[in-house]
């Protein structure tokens, strides 16, 4: 027998990504502040459930804006990249131990569908390989002063000055090769230096072993 969720929370959340895959009937038609504030309503209403940096918007051309961004960010990146089409988000029910993803439209047009669908198997990629990862970094970036901050998984606490937002996150697996996951490509050579930071700490942390295991 398939268990049950058995919260309140998990069964409203449940409630919410089966509700989010019914076509719509017409389009939604949003303003961005309206987007924003339905993204962060699912934010606050969920908050135990998703798994960071989930939820997010989807701009037009696939940028995300997670909800833990600054507002100001949010309205100059829609500016930029598009009006939001629609939310994605990935959570954890704990009780069933199982995780599940948040496609929401505000578009019924099959390029904004399609967008949507690409945005939320990037969040299922990386939440398997994070799973799966001998170590692992989220990096955030503050661009006002071009800054990089990496919270390694070996140290899950690691405060993250304010300014700095979420871009990605780095994994080294079992196979001993390092991947790099974000959906916003104008990051890519931010995540192109973190990936060499990271590297430096993966091979410092091998070292430590191998001095370890000789000392055994």
């Amino acid at each position: 027998m398939t268990p049950t969720p058995n919260t309140s929370t998990e069964r409203a959340l449940i409630r919410t990504v089966a509700g989010a895959t019914r076509k719509l009937d017409e389009d939604l038609n949003l303003s961005p502040l309206q987007a924003i504030d339905r993204l962060q309503k699912l934010h606050e209403r969920f908050h135990e459930h998703w798994i960071r940096p989930s939820p997010w918007l989807v701009l037009e051309d696939c940028w995300i804006l997670p909800a833990s961004m600054p507002v100001a960010k949010m309205l100059e990146d829609i500016q930029t990249h598009g009006k939001p089409i629609g939310i994605v988000g990935a959570a954890w029910l704990e009780s069933v131990q199982r995780d599940v993803v948040l496609r929401m439209s505000f578009r019924r047009d099959e390029k904004s569908r399609k967008t949507i669908e690409i945005s939320a198997q990037a969040a299922v990629n990386e939440v398997k390989a994070r799973r799966q990862a001998v170590i692992s970094a989220q990096v955030f970036l503050d661009a006002s002063r071009k800054e990089i901050a990496m919270r390694y998984s070996f140290n899950p606490d690691q405060a993250v000055e304010p300014g700095f937002i979420r871009v990605g996150s780095i994994v080294y697996s079992s196979d001993r090769r390092v991947r790099c996951y974000f959906q916003n490509k104008g990051f890519a050579d931010v995540m192109e230096q973190s990936k060499e930071r990271f590297q430096k700490v993966v091979k410092k942390l091998e070292e430590i072993q191998k001095t370890e295991g000789l000392k055994r």
